[in-house]
């Protein structure tokens, strides 16, 4: 169902708000704005017919990487069977940027 939506633009300028101004921010004219109700669908949010039905573990498919094996078997295993093609692992760095 649509949902309407209360705007206000401005007569002047064209230039739209959630609420009312006595001054418009875009061409300075003063008690410009006019109350327009805006009807666009929410489309934003899955329709109940359009949802995604869940699938059983025992139904997903793995893909296999090939990856690349180290000479340290806690860092493969940690990268859960050696680093995949490809990739970029940030290993450290300095505080805050984000490891």
């Amino acid at each position: 169902m649509a949902k309407s939506k209360v705007l206000f633009i401005c007569n002047k300028c064209g230039y739209i708000s959630n609420k009312w101004l006595g001054r418009c921010p875009e061409c300075n004219s003063w008690d410009s704005f006019d109350e327009h109700i805006d009807t666009k669908s929410n489309n934003s949010r899955v329709k109940a017919s359009e949802q995604v039905k869940p699938l059983k573990i025992k139904d997903l498919s793995f893909e296999k990487n090939n990856r690349i094996f180290t000479d340290i078997p806690e860092f493969d295993q940690l990268m859960g069977g050696g680093i995949v093609e490809g990739s970029v692992v940030l290993v450290g760095g300095e505080p805050g940027i984000g490891k």
